[in-house]
């Protein structure tokens, strides 16, 4: 709207000089003023026009932008560069700072629209257009590192790097004039770029929070000694509950989805089991639990226990504590007796003051 405003104050000022120089200018220059008056007219007017027919795909840009909804048919149909890269760019902007209302956007809103992530891209300009990025990256690598590691930490499995690994030398120092020279003939989808960004946000997040626990560690007294502990990495197999014909019948659903997600698929059935069991038995469970502890409340999430006691007799009050007493007896664990860390460890253990 301001350019149109602008054109059109242009286009005044221009036929008001005109009007005034008959006036005091020669024949030959008014003819002079009326040509420039009737170009720059038929310039304004095709600069208008151009502007009108762009108008439905600027709208398009703002409301991606905006993160609101938009039509679809209507941007294939204007498909350009201009609207690929507003929505490449809303994109990148989500998967570096997410949210469950951007992602969701995303993934109903941008995700889909093919013609923008099947496009390709000369690599060498992502990496230059991600500079800052990856510089940054760079400077995080661990030296002592392989070459395939530092490479797997910057690109993971999105980019094949294995003509890198073998045209270069096993020491050499990565640096970004380095990978934009050999990445210089290779070509992206704005898709592969996507996804580049969204690991990229990953390890940054990863790396301030390492930072983090390093400021928390190196001010706890016991810092050192959790630093020496080895990750604990529970076995997700759980052969008791293996059902080779349920696994059979994921693959046969499935025969083209890779071995991770059928395994995922496979170790979430438990979970949803063991919750619908437990929706379906909470009844029962409750019942059973008015009866051992009669008069007993229930609380849900939210309650404070400050409420006002469901009744003042002292008689029920007691019942009510001696059930909880015969219903609940702490028994002793090894946090009570074998904690080096516990105050008082070594001290003979009470007696139990419970029946």
């Amino acid at each position: 709207r301001a350019v149109t405003v602008l054109a059109h104050v242009l286009l005044w000022l221009l036929a008001l000089a005109v009007i005034v120089s008959t006036n005091v200018a020669s024949e030959r220059v008014q003819v002079g003023y009326s040509c420039a008056l009737f170009v720059f007219s038929l310039a304004i007017g095709a600069f208008l026009r151009q502007i009108k027919a762009k108008e439905a795909e600027y709208k398009l840009a703002a409301a991606i932008y905006a993160r609101e909804p938009f039509d679809e048919e209507a941007f294939e149909a204007r498909s350009s560069a201009y609207l690929h890269d507003a929505v490449a760019l809303q994109a990148r902007d989500i998967v570096r700072e997410p949210s469950s209302a951007g992602m969701a956007y995303l993934k109903t809103r941008l995700a889909p629209l093919d013609s923008v992530w099947d496009e390709e891209l000369p690599a060498g300009m992502i990496l230059k257009t991600c500079a800052t990025t990856v510089e940054a990256l760079l400077a995080n690598l661990d030296a002592d590192a392989t070459l395939e590691a530092r490479l797997k930490y910057l690109f993971n499995d999105v980019v094949d790097f294995s003509a890198f690994l073998k045209a270069s030398d096993k020491s050499i120092i990565l640096s970004f004039e380095v990978l934009v020279d050999f990445f210089k003939g290779a070509r992206w989808t704005r898709f592969t770029r996507l996804r580049l960004e969204a690991i990229w946000a990953l390890r940054k997040t990863t790396g301030g929070m390492e930072v983090m626990c390093d400021d928390v560690l190196a001010v706890e007294p016991f810092g050192t000694m959790l630093r020496e502990q080895e990750d604990i990495k529970g076995d997700s197999e759980l052969p008791v509950f293996r059902r080779d014909d349920v696994a059979k019948l994921i693959h046969a659903l499935a025969p083209n989805a890779p071995e991770s997600y059928r395994q995922s698929v496979d170790q979430k059935a438990l979970p949803e089991l063991l919750k619908s069991l437990s929706t379906e038995g909470y009844p029962e469970f409750h019942a059973h639990f008015g009866v051992v502890i009669p008069g007993g409340r229930t609380y849900s999430h939210g309650d404070s226990g400050d409420e006002p006691k469901p009744a003042d007799d002292a008689a029920h009050l007691e019942a009510v504590e001696v059930s909880l007493d015969h219903a609940y007896v702490r028994k002793k664990t090894i946090f009570d007796t074998e904690n080096p860390m516990r105050a008082g460890a070594n001290a003979a253990p009470a007696a139990d003051a419970a029946p």
